[in-house]
């Protein structure tokens, strides 16, 4: 064997050699990259579940947690007048002006305890409106004019909101909850379901939901 061939095999022995201490170490590197996403992924799930053992918090004299939707619904018993936003002239608002207050404050004082101890966490506050729906004239509201609804419900939802700022309930205060006002409409997955051919009262109501933002998990 020539010494040309000597050389390229040794060469070649080397060069294999040092690709394999090279896929070792990326092996080594991947392996514990994956390790430290999944405790980053671990503890940002353990973050979650805090923040829900948190929520339960809420009084329950004024907040009802629906498993099904995953919402908080309000036991005020305050209801919008058909077709109307207007809160003040809600069924049931006189009565429970303070209780209504209340509800608010406590949210916001919940928001304040867990936003407190831990800011490395975003949240969404969704406060959400519904409408009924009716069938006067024997005709569907939401089939003679469906955009009603998202705007009545809309209306709704800023009603309440704009109701606990006027009592200094202000959640625009924290810097890592966003509050999102909106309506549902007919149709929305809060609703409390119809009676036979009759559609709940209590669908001109409000739902609630608080929901944590963990964005981009950081190894």
């Amino acid at each position: 064997m020539s010494k040309r061939t000597n050389f390229f095999w040794a060469s070649y022995s080397d060069l294999m050699t040092s690709l394999f201490f090279v896929m070792l170490v990326l092996f080594v590197l991947t392996i514990v990259m994956l390790k430290k996403q999944a405790k980053a992924s671990e503890d940002a799930i353990k973050k979650v579940n805090e923040v829900a053992e948190a929520l339960k918090k809420l009084n329950q004299d004024y907040y009802t947690y629906d498993e099904h939707t995953k919402r908080f619904k309000l036991n005020v018993d305050v209801q919008f007048r058909p077709n109307q936003s207007n809160i003040s002239t809600a069924v049931g608002f006189t009565l429970n002006e303070s209780k209504l207050e209340d509800v608010g404050r406590d949210l916001y004082n919940l928001m304040k305890s867990i936003t407190d101890k831990d800011n490395s966490i975003n949240y969404l506050l969704i406060v959400e409106g519904n409408t009924q729906r009716a069938a006067p004239g024997g005709k569907w509201n939401y089939q003679t004019d469906p955009n009603l609804g998202y705007r009545l419900s809309y209306q709704r939802a800023l009603a309440l909101v704009n109701f606990w700022k006027s009592k200094h309930i202000n959640f625009d205060n924290f810097r890592n909850c966003e509050i999102l006002i909106c309506g549902s409409g007919y149709f929305g997955k809060s609703r409390t379901p119809m009676a036979g051919t009759k559609d709940s009262d209590s669908n001109r109501k409000f739902s609630i939901q608080i929901t944590p933002k963990l964005g981009k998990i950081e190894i």
